[in-house]
């Protein structure tokens, strides 16, 4: 997760007084990171275990999948997905929830893997999850671009490019327009 906070950190100045979600939070490694770079954090994942655990650190979170966050609409300055979207059944509507809870000026951070073949980079990772890791889809930059052009969405493409970590990632950060 480290490794991604620099990828983060490139694309995203963090102020004190701003709000950040992080969709996918598992046990809140990344929302410690976050924690440090700016104001309150909060994070959301499907595994109410794991969420039992970033809670116990002190993290604000609670259950809730991508497509319904159970957010007022422009809570937050910035929104990190760090390896969750190709596990998100719809993907389009988790975009369209990204966009409703952006506040205008916001950032969108997603950081997902190239995937020649769907699954692929998550084989080795299979026995650290009870309930699987299974990918539904191998992504790329153009795909997202796609359904937030197809779904009308408010968020301007800002960077896209593939960096290596232990597997080629893909980090794509976009904008929510003002307005």
């Amino acid at each position: 997760m480290r490794l991604h906070v620099r990828q983060i950190r490139e694309y995203y100045r963090a102020r004190k007084e701003d709000s950040v979600l992080e969709v996918g939070c598992n046990r809140g490694l990344l929302l410690d990171l976050l924690g440090r770079l700016g104001g309150p954090t909060y994070g959301v994942d499907v595994d109410h275990t794991v969420v039992d655990r970033a809670g116990q650190k002190g993290h604000t979170v609670c259950v809730c999948n991508a497509e319904n966050l159970a957010f007022p609409d422009r809570s937050f300055d910035a929104l990190f997905s760090i390896h969750t979207i190709e596990h998100v059944g719809d993907l389009s509507k988790a975009m369209g929830e990204f966009s409703r809870v952006l506040k205008p000026g916001g950032t969108l951070v997603l950081v997902y893997p190239y995937e020649p073949v769907v699954g692929i980079t998550c084989v080795p990772f299979w026995s650290l999850s009870k309930n699987g890791n299974v990918h539904l889809r191998a992504l790329k930059p153009r795909d997202v671009v796609g359904i937030i052009r197809e779904r009308r969405l408010d968020l301007a493409p800002v960077h896209s490019r593939m960096y290596p970590v232990l597997t080629p990632n893909y980090v794509s950060v976009f904008r929510k327009r003002s307005g």
